[in-house]
């Protein structure tokens, strides 16, 4: 209802200090889907990277490893074409399933990326976010070392893909819809291939 937003960003300006006098103004610049896809820890958690953002070249991110090789991956980078591929890319060199994948573009030219993961137990998770560093700063090559690691992992007998463009689905964007068998590298494949034809995913 009306005065939700302020009402939100009170409670979160309430439980994190850090974030006083911010949360309305960052909150504002995300879509209105945006509050209600996450709980407001993880809402707080991710308005903290958007406060602080990364410079050009720079990511800024949280890894927060839970039970049994879940965890939660959180990202900020300048939203560009390819960001979302980046990501995946290295989630996929370390052998992350991701379960679920949430992308947002603020309105001042920022993405957010939030990734449930499942990780193999031998993930050393502060690689993984070094991993992250070197990808933005150009100091990691995600695709070419992918490629190799992928071919290792082709599923026996791939499901054929079927690829539907949906341009009506949404007012503001064109909804790509993919089936496919499910294999090491799936989604940053998806969105390199998006990021090649310099398409923004929301």
């Amino acid at each position: 209802g009306p005065g939700a937003p302020e009402a939100l960003a009170e409670r979160i300006e309430s439980a994190r200090p850090a974030l006083a006098g911010q949360a309305a103004r960052l909150l504002a610049t995300l879509p209105d889907s945006y509050p209600s896809s996450v709980d407001p820890d993880e809402l707080a958690d991710e308005l903290e990277l958007l406060a602080d953002p990364p410079g050009p070249g720079g990511v800024r991110y949280r890894v927060d490893p839970s039970d049994g090789g879940h965890g939660l991956v959180t990202v900020c980078a300048a939203d560009r074409p390819g960001t979302l591929a980046r990501t995946t890319g290295v989630l996929a060199r370390h052998r992350v399933s991701v379960l679920r994948a949430h992308a947002w573009s603020t309105s001042n030219g920022l993405a957010l990326q939030r990734f449930a993961v499942q990780a193999p137990a031998t993930l050393r998770w502060e690689r993984l976010g070094a991993d992250l560093d070197a990808a933005w700063s150009g100091r990691l090559a995600v695709d070419a070392r992918l490629e190799r690691k992928a071919r290792d992992y082709r599923p026996p007998s791939p499901v054929e893909p079927d690829v539907r463009v949906l341009p009506d689905e949404s007012v503001h964007s064109t909804v790509v819809e993919v089936r496919a068998g499910d294999a090491l590298g799936l989604l940053h494949a998806i969105a390199a291939a998006l990021g090649d034809l310099d398409l923004d995913v929301r």
